[in-house]
């Protein structure tokens, strides 16, 4: 009989290498090459890739800024959270189109110009931040961001509140503050699901009627535009949802007295407030401890720095 060997081959372990994408960036001063290596994480269940370059409060620059998104990005199919905050971009490629299970993308602190239009293409996103660049136009292709329910358009260079901007029905939390606007899409009223609505510090001269049919708001910033008129149609609409403890925020317009009927002014003084203080007032259940309680307990820090810690907290 042949002798069985009791040996037995060792089990082969098969390691997952995480998946990952390299950076490189020179340094201007030293010319020195840089190069990053950033590992996607996945937190409760969502995978994540984190490519905020960094911010050097010394230099008050980034630290490792992306003029231009590594390739490998674009095979990473199953992301869902993209950080991208805070470096040079000027463009987002179409390759963009093959994230199709990306929700969140922060784009905002770059150097884009023009809306990145081959984002309208990622049908899942649901939160996309825009703010502090240099966008002039919304377009048109917004509307097919069916699934998107918070817009951070803040601090940009836009003229127009767009009709197709009123498309997106599961609409929450907008930010339109801080551009050129002269005034709103009559459409706005489509928005039934529309929160949080911010509008000061631009140039509106004249609020349509559609307003008064978003009766989701819990707040509405439109201080410091050209408003000389508020009808009794928007007076009526203010008391009602006033009633339900929203804070309807319409001081430091030309034509708006403190005095009229029926009419309260909340001096928030937004326009001064540190972007920790703007950005946690999404999260908070009532929203006129904003601009009360909260400003007095948080410090005042960077933009550049608090726009990293919030995006963390989605």
């Amino acid at each position: 009989m042949a002798e069985i060997s009791a040996k037995q081959d060792t089990p082969v372990v098969s390691k997952t290498v995480p998946d990952f994408v390299e950076t490189e960036y020179r340094d201007p001063q030293t010319g020195t090459l840089i190069r990053r290596t950033v590992y996607v994480t996945e937190v409760s269940g969502t995978r994540a890739l984190d490519l905020y370059s960094g911010w050097d409060p010394v230099k008050s620059e980034p630290k490792f800024p992306l003029e231009s998104l590594p390739t490998r990005i674009y095979s990473l199919v199953t992301l869902q959270r993209l950080w991208l905050s805070h470096n040079l971009l000027t463009a987002i490629p179409p390759e963009i189109c093959s994230l199709v299970q990306l929700r969140e993308l922060f784009l905002h602190c770059n150097r884009f110009e023009a809306f990145p239009a081959h984002v309208c293409k990622l049908s899942s996103l649901e939160i996309l931040w825009l703010d502090s660049n240099q966008i002039k136009e919304i377009p048109g292709e917004i509307a097919s961001l069916k699934s998107l329910c918070r817009l951070h358009l803040d601090k940009n260079s836009i003229e127009s509140f767009p009709d197709q901007l009123c498309d997106l029905r599961n609409l929450e939390v907008l930010y339109l503050n801080d551009n050129h606007l002269t005034g709103i899409s009559e459409n706005v009223g489509s928005l039934k699901q529309l929160r949080r609505l911010y509008l000061h510090n631009n140039k509106i001269t004249e609020l349509p009627n559609g307003i008064t049919q978003l009766h989701s708001l819990v707040l509405l910033n439109l201080e410091h535009n050209e408003i000389r008129h508020l009808s009794r149609e928007f007076q009526i609409f203010q008391s009602q949802r006033e009633a339900k403890e929203a804070v309807i925020s319409v001081g430091h317009n030309p034509g708006v007295s403190v005095s009229a009927p029926k009419l309260k002014v909340f001096s928030t003084n937004t326009s001064r407030n540190s972007s920790r203080s703007r950005r946690h007032s999404d999260q908070v259940d009532n929203p006129i401890k904003v601009y009360t309680e909260q400003r007095k307990q948080r410090p005042s820090l960077p933009d550049q720095y608090t726009h990293r810690k919030l995006s963390m907290q989605f």
